[in-house]
């Protein structure tokens, strides 16, 4: 392992902050990793000495916790079950070209039943089949498909993991609408290390193209599009399986969390808040 300075933490924690605008969480968390990869290989923390946090280094990180304090963060607002049928109600009205609507369905509904990343379904940049998503990730089965991911945010090793989607039998089914796509897709070159998601012209489906579409469905349901972007589906998906009152560990498995940290993605609307309060009055007791 090389050696790390507390002088080259600072810096490393600056540029995160100034190059990258990365959020103090996040960089607390690429911290947490290399506290971990010098625990495993080197024995030692080089964030520590003598058993104590690395006084200049904390200082800095406390300074950043507070000017970032004052930001505001721009809401995102979850894609609930509500949300995603009206989205697929545009997308089944001709709204794009017939393969791009059929496609940006499939992403949708998977990206909300597999309680999915942005960055798990689409690409930034170049495609790689090593890690992103490809035809061969998937198995098809009769009332049911597998969904391989490679990587994910919640498999920090790379494990890889399977997410078995089912069918609905209803108006929005992810079989359904995987089936449907794969029936346009198999058109064009279908091979397994090819990516699964594809705009009509053959690239794979990137984040801007993906955000891009998605924000331009809000706005024709007059929504404020910029409150939307690609994590609204797991945040909708978690915020619907509250709705529906799904057990809390179950939501866990589904989102794959490891901890209670999904309660952070849960939107309480103003409605289940009244009815919250009115419970409350009614177990007034006139005996």
């Amino acid at each position: 392992m090389p050696p790390v300075s507390e002088t080259l933490l600072m810096r490393f924690v600056a540029f995160c902050n100034e190059h990258k605008s990365l959020r103090y969480s996040t960089i607390k968390l690429y911290l947490c990793g290399i506290r971990y990869y010098y625990l495993q290989y080197a024995g030692f923390s080089p964030l520590e000495q003598y058993g104590k946090p690395l006084l200049c280094l904390q200082t800095i990180l406390n300074g950043l916790k507070k000017k970032q304090k004052g930001c505001v963060k721009r809401p995102r607002l979850p894609i609930t079950m509500s949300l995603l049928y009206k989205m697929v109600m545009v997308l089944r009205s001709n709204f794009f070209s017939l393969f791009n609507n059929v496609m940006l369905e499939a992403a949708c509904v998977v990206a909300f039943f597999a309680f999915l990343h942005c960055g798990e379904f689409t690409i930034l940049s170049n495609f790689d089949s090593e890690t992103h998503l490809c035809v061969g990730d998937l198995e098809i089965f009769e009332d049911h498909i597998l969904l391989h991911l490679k990587k994910s945010k919640t498999d920090p090793f790379r494990q890889g993991v399977t997410i078995p989607l089912y069918k609905s039998g209803k108006i929005i089914c992810p079989c359904f609408a995987v089936k449907n796509y794969l029936s346009l897709r198999q058109k064009m070159s279908s091979i397994t290390s090819d990516a699964l998601f594809v705009s009509d012209d053959g690239n794979p489906l990137s984040r801007q193209f993906f955000i891009k579409h998605v924000k331009i469905i809000s706005d024709t349901l007059g929504l404020q599009s910029k409150n939307y972007n690609g994590h609204s589906f797991r945040i909708g998906a978690a915020t619907t399986a509250q709705e529906v009152r799904l057990e809390d560990q179950l939501i866990k498995t589904l989102g794959r969390w490891s901890s209670d940290c999904y309660t952070r993605y849960i939107h309480t609307s103003p409605r289940v808040i009244q009815q919250a309060q009115n419970q409350l009055v009614s177990s007034i007791s006139l005996s």
